[in-house]
């Protein structure tokens, strides 16, 4: 059954399979929230931005995206404590602040070969085991892999990419880095302890 609403903001929204759903005055297709009760859930095609806070606080644990996808808004899928796994779909372009941030369960997290960008706290407190910043990755705008407990290796793909101060902070489980930009770009605890040896430096050809 489809149901439409106008909210305040003057879209048309569309509410169908637990789907909000609405076109944004660009033309761009915009999943507004999920308000379904499916643990397993696939994301309609044409969708193209997940708009902020559209899956936060739910039960999910698998979602499928599709091909097409820009973006995933800040806080897409905060704190959602059963998300196991995720494909980012190689369309799209940025992950903005604290999309998964909390998401505990989850562990494999596949993101595009080449990438725009990567918000604060994207992955903050998430059971990732593996960091993985793509190629077009330069910098960005704070720490993105916090308090990580399960993380043991960060894929650095893009060798001019100059790390954030924070991070890696709190993810005491670190113990291997794939560079091959020069290790001045690195935070400081993670230099620290590559001269320690408790950190490996490897190139991205040992993979």
């Amino acid at each position: 059954m489809k149901e439409t609403y106008t909210d305040r903001f003057g879209y048309l929204v569309t509410i169908e399979n637990g789907f909000e759903t609405y076109v944004h005055e660009r033309g761009i297709n915009t999943l507004k929230s999920y308000r379904g009760k499916d643990v397993n859930v696939t994301v309609p095609e044409g969708i193209q931005i997940i708009f902020c806070d559209a899956f936060a606080n739910s039960s999910v644990e698998k979602v499928v995206l599709p091909e097409g996808l820009l973006q995933l808004n800040a806080r897409a899928f905060w704190n959602c404590k059963r998300l196991e796994s995720i494909i980012i779909p190689e369309s799209t372009v940025y992950i903005m602040d604290e999309v998964f941030y909390n998401c505990t369960s989850l562990t494999s997290v596949t993101l595009p070969k080449e990438f725009g960008g990567i918000g604060r706290n994207a992955f903050k407190g998430t059971g990732i085991e593996t960091a993985m910043f793509p190629i077009g990755i330069k910098r960005t705008f704070g720490p993105v892999y916090v308090e990580c407990e399960r993380l043991t290796t960060a894929i650095i793909m893009e060798p001019e990419m100059v790390l954030n101060t924070g991070e890696f902070s709190k993810c005491d489980k670190l113990d291997t880095v794939y560079y091959d930009g020069p290790i001045s770009n690195l935070p400081p605890s993670v230099k620290s302890k590559i001269k320690k040896k408790t950190v490996k430096l490897k190139k991205i050809s040992e993979l």
